[in-house]
């Protein structure tokens, strides 16, 4: 055996144990979050993450959730996504007691571009109706290691069909190619959030404490 191929033959190897690591990691996830373990499966290589640390060599590409075409959002010309977008935002986040970004707030915060930071909107559209999506917001400052993902979102009705699990591995693909390796995110310590995160191995790194008054009620 030549030197070259001892080489390709040892990455291979890294590869394949990666694998077995990375489904091991996702039935542990799995089963804390009360979710079955037998539904984690072996994912290539390029896909392997180690908590909220992102690795790939590979370049981004689109991906596809069945029949449904991720699509990126242009603010200047694709203001039929954003309110769809904003819509099942503002479903999928129905049972927040606190407040919800208004449409014009959402547009800005998470579909336009800043002097410091570029901004991604991806949406799936289903039957003519945005079923899902996610903002990323990349720093151009600071912290250009890592990017922030707010909101992933697929509305009530379309969920467990596997539309939250291609948006997240599209934003992990996007965020690679941007050259970032850390991940961020938001979610409730309970519920739907935090389980489907804590399921794709992403490690709580910071709490906090939200308190709402609702000015329509207060004396």
């Amino acid at each position: 055996m030549t030197t070259d191929e001892e080489h390709a033959r040892i990455k291979q190897l890294e590869a394949a144990l990666d694998q077995c690591w990375d489904l091991l990691r996702q039935r542990r996830a799995r089963r804390s979050a009360g979710e079955d373990p037998e539904g984690a499966a072996v994912r290539p290589a390029r896909w392997r993450t180690t908590a909220n640390k992102i690795h790939s060599p590979w370049p981004p590409r689109l991906r596809l959730a069945g029949r449904m075409r991720i699509q990126r959002i242009h603010p200047d010309r694709h203001e039929d996504l954003i309110a769809g977008l904003h819509d099942a935002y503002v479903a999928a986040n129905s049972h927040d007691p606190g407040s919800l970004l208004s449409l014009p707030l959402f547009r800005r915060e998470v579909c336009t571009d800043r002097p410091g930071q570029l901004t991604e909107a991806w949406a799936v559209a289903e039957g003519g109706k945005v079923a899902g999506g996610y903002g990323l917001a990349l720093s151009r400052l600071d912290n250009t290691h890592m990017g922030w993902l707010f909101p992933l979102v697929v509305r009530p009705e379309r969920r467990e069909r596997g539309l939250g699990t291609e948006l997240f591995e599209h934003a992990l693909d996007r965020l690679r190619g941007h050259g970032r390796r850390l991940l961020l995110t938001q979610t409730p310590a309970t519920g739907v959030g935090a389980r489907f995160a804590r399921a794709r191995g992403m490690a709580v790194s910071l709490v906090e404490a939200r308190r709402t008054l609702n000015l329509r009620t207060a004396d």
